[in-house]
């Protein structure tokens, strides 16, 4: 069809079904940004966070999956090192700066980012075992889970899923 209109309430889980190469990967993309539709337009509500899991993995990396994870806390862990340093130097720190940075510290989940890391990395069967290998050296599978537990890291608010595997099921 060449028109389509769609509304997705909070909260709720919605499935696009439909037959090969009928544009449910081309609408997910609108969705999330990545293309522009040929005309009329998305309306997403203001400051949600929109996560999108490909079907296939385009991301090549040698990094370690531990660092793919690490980037949802990216943030934080800056705050931190951050405020390692000024405490290192508090006699020449100003109180309110040490303050400030504090403060980015905590609003970006500073205190509990490792805690959290640990449980979704672990509620997705992402072991440390696998967190030391390289993401590249994962089979599709794999990757697919270390991007959808990266999403829910990110805390994002929107999350869309191109042909999710019977291994997400839990």
């Amino acid at each position: 069809s060449n028109d389509f209109s769609c509304e997705f309430e909070n909260g709720k889980v919605n499935v696009i079904i439909g037959p090969s190469g009928a544009g449910k990967t081309t609408l997910l993309r609108i969705l999330c940004g990545e293309l522009q539709p040929d005309k009329g337009s998305v309306s997403v509500a203001k400051g949600s966070r929109i996560g999108y899991v490909r079907q296939i993995n385009h991301e090549v990396t040698d990094r370690l999956v531990e660092d793919v994870l690490k980037d949802a806390y990216r943030v934080a862990i800056e705050k931190g090192k951050e405020l390692e340093k000024l405490h290192d130097r508090m006699e020449t720190v100003s109180a309110a700066k040490y303050d400030e940075v504090l403060r980015s510290f905590e609003a970006a989940g500073g205190y509990d980012w490792e805690a959290e890391y640990a449980r979704i990395a672990n509620g997705l069967n992402i072991p440390p075992e696998m967190r030391a290998r390289r993401f590249d050296s994962l089979s599709g599978g794999e990757q697919t889970r270390v991007n959808l537990a990266r999403m829910i890291m990110e805390k994002t608010d929107i999350l869309l899923l191109d042909e999710p595997t019977n291994h997400l099921d839990m």
